[in-house]
């Protein structure tokens, strides 16, 4: 009997939805836009009841499109940015900022947070060295006491749920309130080895009001990926949902960049097939990038999100920022023909120049990158960018330039937070996510940390990885591993290039220069105003 299953992957501006087949293939696709608030500068907020309109609305179109039977579709899941929801009692919106009632949602990249998230490391509480010593303000403790603070203890208390995007939308679908141990263990330090929230934390960091009543505002029932949740759809969530079966299963929620992870890491590769997993590391870059790799033994390292991943805030929407400056895209738009162009004007250039490869046309501009802070290794969100040989860039060269510099930059980060932050050496890269399909970055990464990178054939790994985990838990297969081994298909291997591995070894020192300048900089800086004050 053939099966399918649906993937819903809810990102930082639209809803991704795929159908896929028990064999892993990719039936149709469809996406959906999702809006984003911005009520003041570094906050970002969304709407729950938009966001779920939206995935309605995709999985009606991609069932149109396919004519897939809905009987035939055996299960559906979810994945989602590590966004913040707040419900009510009656698991209504209840609003976050105050002037917008249906504003109901925090976004994983708002760093509204920022001096909470300094308070409660300043704690030194145990739980932190999970994260590498440092919460970040796109976690959701420093989030809920931001709350806390600027709405009212008794607006906390009026919270009936504070839940991950992911876990809201098992929520809504099935009825069951229930978490996902990956968001629980990656975003509010739930303590996975005791199996319980330590209540120290939350009493520490003044969010006692969380643990009354069992927990039942953060959730008291835990739940592993390729889990089933409660007793699938409801009628209501069904027919929302393109008239599917009441009692589908409903997987277990996923962290997007998780899901991507599992959709990628275990795909066959020519050479690579013998790896062992812990050489590898997935590398999922969309707006933000997030690198994950797995060890043999517990490993605790500064600056590291242990035992999610590190990271970079500001990926795609670094380069995008970029593209936009160049006048190449519109404030709403992402084309990867503009790339094209971009590739074209460097390859021009390098040919006028007598240079043998494009990379050596950014000898002389270097990018730190971490304009929306630094995730991971230095787990500091008050970093900001720096660009070294900034000229009059009135024309498209000199500003490709600056974009091949960026994404550059993007690599030496990569190279930094793996020689930082993973004790143990990776031999191969699996690239997820939007970025995959912008060759530049691709090619960069693979010279820059001098290994094979490998590009999954299903384009949408993230979409592949909830696949996973639901036809685990509709029973196809016993466990995720099995599940991954069989349904991650081939990948396409990009080697680097041996010509340019001198040269990016001297633009990643230089790079590490940066960095110390920039803390030079802002050490004076904090200096001179403690004077002045």
């Amino acid at each position: 009997l053939f099966q399918a299953y649906i993937s819903v992957d809810v990102g930082t501006s639209s809803v991704r939805v795929g159908i896929f087949s028990d064999a892993g293939d990719l039936l149709g696709y469809a996406t959906e836009p999702v809006e984003i608030y911005r009520p003041a500068p570094m906050m970002f907020e969304q709407s729950s009841d938009g966001v779920w309109a939206a995935v309605c609305a995709c999985v009606r179109s991609v069932l149109a499109k396919t004519g897939q039977k809905p009987a035939e579709v055996k299960a559906i899941g979810f994945a989602a940015t590590c966004s913040l929801v707040v419900l009510d009692d009656n698991r209504q919106p209840l609003s976050t900022c105050g002037s917008h009632s249906h504003h109901n949602i925090i976004m994983w990249l708002d760093h509204r947070a920022t001096e909470e998230a300094r308070f409660i490391n300043k704690t030194g509480h145990r739980l932190l060295q999970h994260v590498g010593g440092f919460l970040s303000p796109e976690m959701q403790p420093p989030k809920l006491l931001w709350l806390k603070k600027n709405r009212g203890t008794d607006w906390l208390k009026s919270a009936g749920y504070v839940l991950d995007l992911c876990d809201f939308l098992t929520l809504r679908a099935t009825d069951c309130d229930s978490r996902s141990r990956c968001s629980v263990v990656c975003k509010w330090l739930y303590d996975s080895e005791r199996d319980s929230w330590d209540e120290s934390f939350w009493k520490t960091i003044g969010l006692s009001v969380l643990l009354e009543d069992g927990h039942r505002r953060i959730g008291s029932k835990i739940l592993e990926i390729g889990d089933a949740v409660g007793t699938g759809l409801t009628q209501r969530a069904a027919a929302e949902l393109g008239g599917l079966s009441p009692g589908t299963v409903v997987s277990t929620g996923i962290l997007d960049a998780h899901a991507g992870g599992l959709g990628s890491i275990l795909c066959k590769a020519p050479g690579l097939d013998d790896l062992p997993i812990h050489r590898r590391m997935a590398l999922i870059a969309g707006t933000s990038s997030c690198h994950l790799a797995l060890s043999r033994k517990k490993e605790l390292v500064p600056g590291a999100w242990d035992p999610t991943c590190p990271g970079q805030s500001a990926s795609g929407l670094l380069l995008d920022y970029v593209l936009r400056r160049m006048g190449t895209l519109d404030e709403k738009s992402v084309s990867y023909s503009a790339l094209d162009d971009v590739i074209k004007c460097l390859a021009g250039m390098a040919k006028e120049k007598g240079l043998s490869e494009i990379d050596r046309l950014t000898a002389e501009v270097h990018v730190w990158p971490d304009l929306h802070g630094n995730r991971s290794p230095l787990a500091d969100p008050d970093l900001s960018g720096m660009l070294l040989g900034w000229r009059m860039y009135d024309s498209d060269d000199e500003w490709a330039v600056l974009y091949l510099a960026t994404v550059q930059a993007l690599a030496y980060g990569t190279r930094h937070i793996v020689e930082n932050s993973l004790q143990h050496r990776i031999d191969a890269i699996y690239l997820a996510g939007g970025l995959r399909r912008n060759r530049l970055y691709v090619q960069a990464h693979a010279d820059v940390l001098n290994v094979p990178v490998v590009l999954p054939a299903c384009d949408e790994s993230i979409l592949q990885g909830v696949a996973v985990s639901s036809a685990t838990a509709a029973g196809q297969f016993s466990t995720v591993s099995q599940a991954m081994d069989a349904l991650c298909g081939q990948g396409e291997v990009v080697m680097p290039n041996p010509a340019v591995r001198e040269y990016h070894d001297r633009k990643y020192n230089v790079f590490m220069e940066l960095m110390q300048c920039q803390h030079n900089v802002r050490r004076i800086m904090t200096a001179r105003k403690s004077a002045n004050n």
